[in-house]
């Protein structure tokens, strides 16, 4: 099961508490460790309005991601390298198209697509040209714009789809995993994820329960950091190990979806199952009717559901009362 832990902004413009960020991911069991590259000039107008809680007294989307401060984007070369030394997978969010280049350049193999640029051609095509994974998020999308973006994310393969909601946080009732199998069911033949904006602990597992092959979730080292509001809605270490922990299990829980015994119900299949079975001594060459018949487990003999046709069939051997015919 991978789970990607999501940092946003809240490094706060620190290289080093990125790296730390990453490093207690991997420990929390962590497959990915994410982040987003942007610039405030580029990813809004300066009269955007906020569309998230915000209770730091932003006026609009630019204020709020320039008192979060910005790592340049060169910069991340750093902490993609220490997590390759990790062991954990280093995602990130390009935002604009110079981004998409200074992730490239890095070497990044696996970039999200934030739901709000499920319509921006230009930037799904340019991730697409890296050949790299690309994570789509559907949040707030009809099927219609889901189906037009995958046409623009290139080779199949390499298209991870994420039910979401985009609210944040979101409230329990608005969480929407059955979003999960309709993606399954509209797109078959891709790999379908789960963007968790709820911040409860036991979503995870549910959505993996529910056919989830990626779980997002919001990350931070200390839940009430200041400035963005990304901490308040995030989980800390401790909370992303439970996550990762109830993420697999989920996993674990859901199985295969084949509609046919595991090795692990064949046993009870044969122990639970019935067969016909004489009801009392039949003798050899008796004619028997379904007043001779009970149906007794195990079921190593015929199905009950053939009486109609062992009905009426001479007997070749005397059966004594509860053997199997």
């Amino acid at each position: 099961m991978r789970v990607v832990a999501e940092a946003g902004q809240t490094m706060m413009a620190s290289v080093e508490t990125a790296i730390d960020q990453a490093y207690r991911a991997m420990h929390a069991g962590a497959w990915g460790y994410k982040t987003q590259l942007l610039t405030p000039e580029t990813i809004a107008r300066p009269d955007a309005s906020l569309y998230w809680d915000d209770k730091f007294g932003n006026k609009d989307q630019r204020e709020a991601f320039t008192r979060a401060g910005l790592i340049d984007y060169g910069a991340w070369a750093e902490v993609k390298n220490a997590c390759d030394d990790f062991g954990i997978t280093f995602l990130a969010t390009p935002f604009d198209l110079d981004a998409v280049a200074a992730l490239d350049k890095i070497g990044v193999r696996h970039y999200k697509i934030a739901s709000g640029d499920i319509t921006y051609q230009q930037l799904i095509e340019e991730v697409a040209q890296t050949g790299a994974e690309i994570i789509l998020s559907t949040g707030a999308s009809t099927g219609p714009e889901i189906d037009r973006a995958v046409k623009w994310c290139g080779p199949l393969e390499n298209v991870t789809l994420l039910a979401c909601t985009l609210s944040y946080p979101t409230p329990a009732h608005a969480a929407n995993l059955g979003r999960i199998a309709k993606l399954q069911e509209r797109f078959p033949y891709l790999n379908v994820g789960y963007s968790d904006h709820t911040s409860l602990p036991d979503s995870g597992m549910c959505a993996a329960a529910l056919g989830s092959t990626l779980n997002e979730v919001h990350y931070t080292l200390d839940r009430s950091g200041p400035d963005v509001p990304d901490h308040a809605m995030a989980l800390d270490p401790t909370g992303l190990a439970r996550y990762v922990e109830a993420s697999n299990r989920g996993a674990l829980l859901r199985g295969a979806p084949n509609l046919a015994p595991c090795d692990e119900e064949l046993p009870a299949r044969r122990g639970a199952r019935r067969s016909i079975c004489a009801k009392h001594d039949l003798p050899e060459g008796h004619i028997p009717t379904l007043d001779d018949f009970a149906y007794l487990r195990p079921g190593d003999g015929i199905p009950p559901y053939l009486a109609d046709s062992v009905a009426g069939i001479p007997l070749t051997r005397a059966k004594k009362a509860g053997e199997p015919l």
